[in-house]
């Protein structure tokens, strides 16, 4: 994980500059797509990659996603729907976010008798868009985000741990 971040990092370096300076037409499309990377941390610290797609109506943006999570020995595939409301009109826009969906469970082994059923997730984050050209920009968020598992056996329902969510990631409109 350590080399990826350190991959992606120069990656930026050296491409954002390029980009910044390329000619590109002065109309936006309302049509969004981000992926991002990051950590989730609670008692323990995971890492999370998601990828979404949306729609912008003036300074909301509403979209839908999915990724890939893993929590301890846990794989969850989340599929959730995002809300997200920008602030001003420039390159830089500060914003406030929402997010709702299901922990599908990837990896349903039978331990002790314990079968994990997925769950669900509800959250909420703040964060910045900066946007170097019209069509490409760089996101980075902090959040909360509540999960529940759904597992059979010993325990009925198993509480994820809450997590703090810290994420940055890029946006193509």
């Amino acid at each position: 994980m350590k080399s990826f971040m350190l991959v992606l990092f120069f990656a930026a370096i050296t491409v954002f500059p390029a980009l910044s300076q390329t000619s590109v037409p002065a109309t936006q499309s309302n049509y969004y797509g981000r992926m991002s990377v990051g950590v989730l941390a609670g008692k323990n610290v995971y890492t999370s990659m998601q990828i979404s797609n949306g729609y912008r109506f003036r300074h909301i943006e509403v979209g839908f996603g999915l990724g890939l999570e893993r929590f301890g020995f846990e794989r969850y595939v989340p599929l959730f729907l995002e809300s997200r409301y920008n602030f001003g009109k420039g390159n830089t826009q500060p914003f406030v976010g929402i997010k709702a969906g299901y922990l599908a469970a990837l990896n349903r082994y039978e331990p002790n008798s314990l079968v994990n059923q997925g769950g669900y997730l509800a959250g909420i984050n703040v964060g910045l868009t900066h946007y170097f050209t019209p069509h490409f920009g760089m996101t980075s968020q902090i959040g909360y985000r509540r999960m529940q598992s759904n597992q059979y056996g010993y325990y009925l329902w198993q509480n994820l741990p809450n997590q703090v969510e810290f994420r940055i990631g890029i946006v193509l409109r």
